[in-house]
């Protein structure tokens, strides 16, 4: 298996290129060391030459995923694309065992217990930092639906977002800006963002602006996409930050806030960047007539 053997070989000096702190901290079951012990297995399996090609394709995978840059000290993952990588390599294998019925390939649920370590590890994390318990609970929300699907790729699906939930999960009166309006993100496209929201329960208006960017606390790895902390009530939801789209009645279409709770968009402004230079500027309405219910709160911003 020449290929793969090239992978391990790319893997071996991504190691010698992790900085000692990081090698030092590294537990025997970080991330970063499961990901290392799993290109070592797959070198060691042997199936027929469409199998193999599989195989080969799934240690290619898992060394995207091995750059240094994307762990902590500890070897835990802080950038999404390690997530990828597991679900890349995992779905490559089950193709490998579908070429060859012999091939073993036990090795796939090692990579999804891996990324559901990697989720519930975060999620530790954020419980530490005293992150709202809104947050919280839709961390656990998406840990439960990755224990129902059947499908390896689309219960890690439910365990990247897990992880990314948990990363971004704020405490109770923390900033959502992640340190500015400015910043780059993949290929220089990120959004900035400012929604104007309603709560139903209590009339209270609330103004809040966030970004996208790569490294930001809203960043998902989409530009269409956003986190944003709202408050403890609410915690931190995902937006979806497009100028194509509505939030109609106030809800967002292809985002939160969904309907089973009582936040609402009244309007938000949008500014597109690439590379630094505005794209597209663009108004957003959302709930038109909201109730009156008692006296409403002062804004915040």
């Amino acid at each position: 298996m020449k290929k793969t053997l090239a992978v391990f070989a790319v893997v071996a000096l991504l190691v010698a290129l992790l900085p000692a702190s990081a090698a030092l901290a590294n537990g025997a079951d970080s991330t970063y060391d499961r990901m290392m012990a799993a290109v070592a297995a797959l070198d060691g399996l042997d199936g027929n030459e469409d199998a193999d090609k599989k195989v080969d394709k799934a240690g290619e995978q898992l060394a995207k995923g091995l750059d240094p840059a994307r762990f902590d000290a500890d070897g835990e993952p802080v950038d999404k694309k390690v997530l990828d990588a597991l679900k890349k390599a995992a779905k490559e294998l089950a193709k490998a065992g579908e070429k060859d019925p012999d091939l073993d390939t036990a090795l796939v649920e090692e990579l999804v217990d891996t990324a559901r370590t990697a989720a519930l590890r975060a999620l530790a994390a954020a419980e530490d930092r005293g992150a709202a318990a809104k947050d919280l609970e839709k961390v656990n929300e998406e840990l439960a639906k990755a224990t129902d699907e059947e499908k390896a790729d689309k219960a890690m699906d439910r365990y990247k977002k897990a992880w990314q939930r948990a990363v971004n999960a704020k405490a109770p009166g923390s900033s959502s800006d992640g340190g500015g309006s400015e910043g780059g993100g993949d290929g220089g496209k990120y959004a900035a963002y400012t929604f104007h929201f309603i709560d139903l329960d209590t009339n209270e208006e609330m103004t809040i602006s966030g970004h996208n960017a790569f490294g930001s606390d809203g960043y998902t790895g989409k530009s269409n996409e956003g986190f944003m902390y709202v408050n403890e009530k609410f915690g931190t939801i995902q937006l979806h930050v497009s100028c194509s789209d509505a939030f109609t009645d106030g809800t967002g279409d292809k985002s939160d806030p969904g309907e089973d709770t009582s936040l609402r968009v009244l309007w938000a402004e949008i500014t597109k960047y690439d590379n630094g230079e505005i794209n597209k500027e663009c108004q957003i309405s959302g709930l038109e007539d909201p109730p009156v219910i008692g006296t409403p709160g002062d804004p915040i911003g």
